[in-house]
């Protein structure tokens, strides 16, 4: 168990100096995490990246879950053909708003209060500091984790039901997302604006 006296024994800081900066112990090891991220680039998830990724690139991937993960890659274009849950926190949606366009098949949002980037892995468990993991109990985490995989893949993946029962509660939010496009080819913008223009024009 590290203590204010091994910091200062580490540093060799006063504890007054050390106060000046920090209201206490989880402020510290706070801050030595958000300084690791930075220095070794460890901005955000690249696994969410990577299913959504071949999601929409590979058809032998039939479903897709993002955990709060970035959607870095260049995605102009590209089409989304298969149903995708993304699980994110309040701080990063607005990183995560991507996989909700442009796609033929439903989209879901489980958007978790209360929650951290870094509550979504084991450190949720293994580091109590609300201001890295979040405030959101790890049981309860753990709870509606296991429930979003669960329905979302026993719909998708293993077709044992129509539909997966995702619901609101006090620790989510969840928002569907229906098919924003046809079932084939994204249409041009010029074959978009022609349809705007003259409604009765078909294929």
């Amino acid at each position: 168990m590290v203590t204010i006296s091994d910091v200062i024994a580490e540093t060799g800081m006063s504890q007054g100096a050390i106060y000046r900066f920090y209201n206490g112990l989880d402020e510290i090891l706070a801050d030595m995490l958000t300084k690791m991220r930075s220095e070794y680039n460890i901005i955000n998830s690249f696994g969410g990246a990577t299913a959504y990724a071949l999601c929409q690139n590979d058809p032998e991937f039939v479903c897709g879950i993002n955990i709060d993960g970035l959607l870095i890659g260049d995605h102009v274009g590209k089409v989304l053909k298969t149903p995708f849950l993304q699980i994110s926190c309040e701080n990063n949606a607005t990183l995560e708003t991507r996989t909700y366009l442009d796609h033929t098949k439903p989209v879901f949002k489980v958007l978790f209060r209360d929650m951290e980037h870094l509550g979504f892995s084991d450190l949720k468990f293994a580091i109590p500091i609300k201001k890295v993991v979040g405030a959101l109990p790890p049981d309860v985490l753990h709870e509606n984790i296991c429930r979003c995989y669960l329905e979302f893949f026993d719909t998708y993946l293993k077709r044992v039901k129509d539909c997966p029962e995702l619901t609101n509660s006090d620790a989510v939010t969840v928002t569907e997302y229906q098919p924003d496009i046809r079932d084939h080819e994204k249409e041009s913008d010029h074959s978009q604006l022609l349809r705007c223009n003259f409604p009765d024009l078909q294929d």
